[in-house]
C-alpha cells in the first residue's frame, strides 16, 4: 500500500470558523494553495515578496509538503499578500475581523488516493474503513511531529534533565535517516570532535550554527551552555518541545488502548509503535470513546484519575518529575498543557471502491474522502484502517 505517490493523491482543504466579508475589515483573508512547499516556506515567500513582516501573517496550522493543500492566511488590512509562483499562490478571499490562529481551525477535508493495493490489502482496507467509520481511531500524534527525533533521543528531555551539553550535541550531531550521506558524515565528524568548539565553528553550515558554536568557544560553562541553547532558533526549539510532549502523550494513549480497547494491535512509527483497537465495546459506554488526555507540563489541566495515574507512572519510569518541565532558563518557548481527544472519528466518509491502478499494473487503487477535526492526522487514520505504517 502506498500513499503520496503523486501530490494529487493527498489533497487537504482547511475549514475555519471565520466567515469572510466583502466589506473592509480589520484583516484581509487569503487562500494559500500549494504543492511541493511546506507552509512556513510558502508564507515566508509571500511575505518577502510583499515586504510584509512575517510576524504579521496569521495561519491555523501547517500542511504537508508532499500534498496538494489549501489553507487560509490573515494579515492586517494595511498589508497586501497576493503572491503567485511555481506551485504556490496566495489569493485574497475577503476580509475578517480577527487574525487567524489555531483557535479558529475546525479541521480539514481530505481526499486521498491509496495505491499499489494487492487483493488481500484491498479487502483489509475495506474492512478497516468499516471498523474506523463505526468506532473511530486512536488519535495519536503521527511521525510528522517527530521530524527532529533521532534514535529515540529527545532534545527537550535532555533540557528537562539539565543535560545541556547532550542537548546541544543532539542539535549539532543527531543523524536522521533522511539526511544525505555528506551531512551524515559531517555530523559524525562533529560528534567525534565534540568539545573542540573551534573545530565546531569550522564545521557549521548555517549562520545560527556558527553563532552557537562561537558562543561555546568563548564560554562552555553551564551559563555558556544555556546561552548557546537559547540561541537555537525559536521555531526549532518549539518543535523539539512539542516532539517530546507528543511522545509522552502517545505513551499514555497506548497504555489506555491496552486497558480499554478490544483486539489491540501495534503499528510501527518513527518514535516507537502505537497501539490501536479494532472496537470499543461496550458501544456508547467504553471509557476511551470520549476520553481526553492532557499534554504534559509543569501544571497539567484536569485529567481522569486513571489517566493521571498512567501519566505519573510514565514520568517516573523516565526519572522525571513534573516540576522539571518549568525550565526558567528557557523562556522563548515552554511546555503548555492542553486536553486532546483520545479517539477521533472521521465524518462524511466516502469510499470510491477499487479501480485498477494505472501506475502499478496488476494492483488496485482506492480514493477516500472524509473530514477530520483539528488535532487529528489523516496518516494516523490510514494506519488504523490498514494496520500498517
Amino acid at each position: 500500500m502506498k500513499i503520496k505517490v503523486l501530490p494529487e493523491d493527498f489533497q487537504v482543504r482547511e475549514r475555519l470558523d471565520l466567515k469572510a466579508s466583502s466589506a473592509p475589515g480589520a484583516y484581509r483573508l487569503y487562500r494559500l494553495s500549494k504543492k511541493g512547499w511546506n507552509t512556513l516556506d510558502a508564507i515566508a515567500a509571500a511575505a518577502r515578496a510583499n515586504n510584509v513582516p512575517l510576524s504579521a501573517v496569521g495561519y491555523g496550522g501547517k500542511k504537508d509538503r508532499h500534498a496538494l493543500t489549501e489553507q487560509f492566511l490573515s494579515v492586517p488590512s494595511r498589508y497586501l499578500l497576493d503572491f503567485d509562483s511555481k506551485n504556490v499562490s496566495v489569493v485574497q478571499e475577503g476580509f475578517i475581523d480577527d487574525y487567524i490562529s489555531p483557535f479558529h481551525l475546525l479541521g480539514n477535508d481530505f481526499r486521498l488516493t491509496v495505491r499499489d493495493l494487492s487483493e488481500a490489502e484491498a479487502r483489509s482496507l475495506e474492512s478497516g474503513l468499516e471498523r474506523v467509520s463505526r468506532w473511530g481511531f486512536a488519535n495519536y500524534f503521527d511521525d510528522q511531529r517527530f521530524g527532529g527525533v533521532s534514535e529515540g533521543a529527545f532534545l527537550a528531555e535532555r533540557l528537562i534533565r539539565g543535560e545541556y551539553s547532550g542537548a546541544l550535541q543532539l542539535f549539532f550531531c543527531a543523524i536522521h535517516p533522511e539526511d544525505p550521506a555528506p551531512l551524515k558524515a559531517l555530523k559524525t565528524m562533529r560528534r567525534r570532535a565534540w568539545g573542540d568548539w573551534n573545530s565546531l565553528v569550522l564545521m557549521s553550515r548555517t549562520r545560527e550554527e556558527r553563532e552557537i558554536a562561537r558562543l561555546l568557544s568563548r564560554d562552555a560553562s553551564r551559563g555558556g551552555l544555556i546561552r548557546a541553547l537559547n540561541a537555537i532558533p525559536r521555531e526549532e526549539l518549539s518543535m523539539a518541545f512539542a516532539a517530546f510532549q507528543s511522545f509522552l502523550w502517545n505513551l499514555t494513549l497506548s497504555r489506555l488502548v491496552l486497558l480499554y480497547g478490544k483486539e489491540p494491535f501495534e503499528v510501527p512509527g518513527k518514535a516507537g509503535p502505537t497501539v490501536h483497537f479494532k472496537s470499543l465495546e461496550p458501544e456508547g459506554a467504553n471509557p476511551l470513546t470520549n476520553l481526553e488526555i492532557p499534554t504534559e507540563a509543569a501544571k497539567i489541566v484536569p485529567a481522569e484519575p486513571t489517566v493521571r495515574k498512567i501519566m505519573d507512572e510514565i514520568l517516573q519510569s523516565r526519572g522525571i518529575r513534573r516540576p522539571q518541565f518549568n525550565m526558567r532558563e528557557f523562556r522563548r518557548t515552554f511546555f503548555k498543557s492542553f486536553p486532546r481527544k483520545a479517539v477521533s472519528k472521521p465524518e462524511n466518509l466516502v469510499f470510491s471502491g477499487f479501480e485498477p491502478d494505472e501506475i502499478y499494473p496488476g494492483k488496485w487503487r482506492a480514493t477516500l474522502g472524509f473530514f477530520l477535526p483539528k488535532s487529528s492526522y489523516a496518516t494516523m487514520f490510514l494506519k488504523a484502517v490498514s494496520g500498517r505504517n
